[in-house]
C-alpha cells in the first residue's frame, strides 16, 4: 500500500535554506522546495514516504521554534488546489 503524503507547510518569517536538510535528517525525504515569499513566510512543498516521516519534520520544524501558519497534507492521489498554488 502507497501512503506517500504530499505537504505543503507555511511558517512565519523567512527560514534560512540550511535547515531544509535538517528538517529531514538527510534521509532522503528532503523538502523538493522551500519559497521564501515577499510578505515574510517561508513555504515548504514536497513529499514523504509516510505519516511518520510526516510527524517526524513537523517535530523538527517545533524543535526550531518555528511558528507553523498552515498545514496541508494529502495521500497520495488525493488532489486539493491549495497544494498546486506555490505562493
Amino acid at each position: 500500500m502507497d501512503s506517500k503524503i504530499s505537504f505543503k507547510i507555511r511558517l512565519e518569517g523567512h527560514v534560512d535554506r540550511y535547515w531544509l536538510d535538517w528538517f529531514c535528517h538527510g534521509d532522503g525525504n528532503r523538502p523538493s522546495e522551500m519559497i521564501h515569499c515577499a510578505h515574510g513566510e517561508t513555504i515548504i512543498r514536497g513529499e514523504v514516504p509516510d505519516q511518520s516521516a510526516f510527524y517526524g519534520m513537523l517535530t523538527r520544524i517545533s524543535d526550531l521554534g518555528l511558528t507553523v501558519k498552515s498545514v496541508v497534507a494529502l495521500r497520495n492521489g488525493e488532489h486539493d488546489e491549495e497544494l498546486s498554488k506555490s505562493r
